[in-house]
């Protein structure tokens, strides 16, 4: 996240009408009486760029995840002989 710029302004607490009367084409914020310049939002471009670097990380993640999951059931399964039996699972 980037730094937040703080309008000058000294010790100036600044009012909802100070707000009004800002420039309408730059982002702004009040908090606690200060006014800050915020970021624009992201493009569409960008976002689609971040969601691509980001998509197939997630992806292999969750396959992982599910992998494990699955094969940590599978053992339980396979160690546990009553369960074996009770479902009709047979070792050849």
């Amino acid at each position: 996240m980037g730094e937040l710029m703080v309008i000058p302004g000294g010790n100036k607490k600044y009012t909802y009408a100070d707000y009004d009367a800002l420039e309408e084409n730059v982002l702004y914020e009040v908090i606690d009486g200060k006014v800050i310049s915020m970021s624009p939002s992201p493009t569409p471009k960008h976002q689609d760029v971040v969601d691509e670097l980001t998509a197939e990380p997630i992806r292999q993640k969750a396959v992982t995840y599910v992998e494990n999951a699955l094969q940590t059931f599978l053992e339980a399964i396979h160690h546990d002989e009553s369960y074996s039996n009770r479902v009709g699972i047979h070792q050849y």
